[in-house]
């Protein structure tokens, strides 16, 4: 693995980054504000944010969380005023989440959430998978799709291969192994098959799957190559078509967190010691470049990409969050990406999402989570 290193002390960069746009301080210059709105209070950390329309009797985007007290949230944004509901509880910490059409059998998209099941002494012992269905004026039907001894922590859509393929979920456990989800009929579990599982070391930390994330294919076919990241640093490639071929192509001290796919090819990955790298391909071979890096105790959880102004005539494109409780725009400037910070929660932030849910700002807001228990909207002014 080649490894081209873009980073210089933070302190410097912002420096250069200042001096670039006639400012007189380390801090650059910021004339656009970002407000910070509550859009879900909660009792216990937020784990997930994902937005969609599982909702059909609002026309608009909305958003879903889960959390560690196992809460479903839906928000709603009309008028650019967040309004939630908890729609399920599943009494039990919640990580996975995926909105989408899944089970074709039904209407509308449907929320998958997976995380713990509690016993009957209330523990948490194994792990599910939940599909629920909002019904207008009804309580949300709540069926569990999917069983496995441990945590679930990650679910994706798995792209369609033809237009007459089934639709999946991967699911990622805390013990290594990639599960292929196929709706069934009834109320039964979905069926299940076990693509791959990463091998087993003395440090049970190692085979604790965090995400995934499937990527543009540059011949033009649909997705079926995907990035899978592991809780102490290990990141792995794998095919669909060849799930017995996946190899690791990265150990990252510190460890690994969230991917972001990239829509040009290949994908974003953040670090627990604050590295923000870019994976791509050259030939047949994956290669990375560093594109920030926050410090080792920020606890990167996220990035992500859209329209983000910072001044009247400067966008960034991507943002970062993590447990240095800093939401921060990632400028271009002078050849390098300058983080300014436009956001600090009260708590360690956990997840980020992103999506456009106030018309005519000209900018993209962000829903950021963590340990203030709230999902928090941060809108350009």
């Amino acid at each position: 693995m080649d490894e081209t290193r873009k980073t210089l002390p933070t302190i410097l960069l912002s420096l250069l980054a200042c001096l670039g746009a006639g400012c007189a301080s380390t801090t650059p210059c910021q004339d656009v504000e970002w407000k910070s709105v509550v859009a879900f209070q909660g009792v216990k950390p937020i784990e997930r944010i994902r937005v969609g329309h599982p909702d059909s009797t609002d026309p608009g985007l909305q958003a879903v969380s889960v959390d560690q007290n196992g809460d479903v949230a839906l928000m709603h944004f009309k008028d650019s005023k967040p309004r939630s509901e908890i729609v399920y509880t599943n009494g039990a910490e919640l990580t996975g989440l995926v909105l989408g059409d899944i089970d074709r059998a039904l209407p509308g998209e449907q929320i998958y959430a997976g995380g713990w099941v509690q016993n009957a002494e209330g523990k948490e012992t194994t792990g599910a998978i939940y599909q629920i269905v909002l019904h207008p004026g009804a309580k949300a039907r709540v069926r569990q799709i999917f069983a496995c001894p441990v945590y679930v922590h990650s679910i994706e859509r798995v792209p369609l291969q033809s237009p007459t393929d089934v639709p999946k979920l991967l699911a990622s456990t805390y013990d290594g192994k990639i599960h292929l989800l196929t709706p069934t009929s009834g109320s039964g579990m979905w069926n299940d098959r076990v693509l791959f599982q990463t091998p087993t070391t003395s440090n049970p930390e190692d085979v604790k799957a965090k995400d995934a994330v499937f990527m543009v294919d540059p011949t033009g076919r649909p997705p079926h190559e995907a990035l899978i990241a592991y809780k102490a640093g290990r990141l792995f490639a794998f095919d669909l078509d060849h799930p017995e071929a996946t190899h690791m192509i990265l150990e990252e001290p510190g460890g690994l967190s969230r991917l972001t796919l990239d829509p040009k090819g290949g994908a974003y990955l953040t670090g627990y010691f604050g590295r923000l790298m870019h994976f791509h391909r050259e030939g047949t071979e994956w290669k990375y470049d560093v594109l920030d890096s926050e410090g080792v105790d920020s606890g990167l959880r996220g990035a992500v990409l859209g329209n983000f102004p910072v001044t009247s005539d400067t966008t960034a494109h991507m943002a970062v969050w993590g447990f240095h409780k800093k939401c921060r725009l990632l400028v271009p400037r002078l050849g390098i990406l300058d983080p300014v910070t436009i956001f600090v929660d009260v708590d360690k932030g956990h997840t980020i999402e992103v999506a456009d849910l106030v018309p005519g700002n000209g900018a993209d807001e962000l829903l950021v989570g963590g340990f203030s228990n709230a999902v928090k909207m941060l809108v350009a002014q």
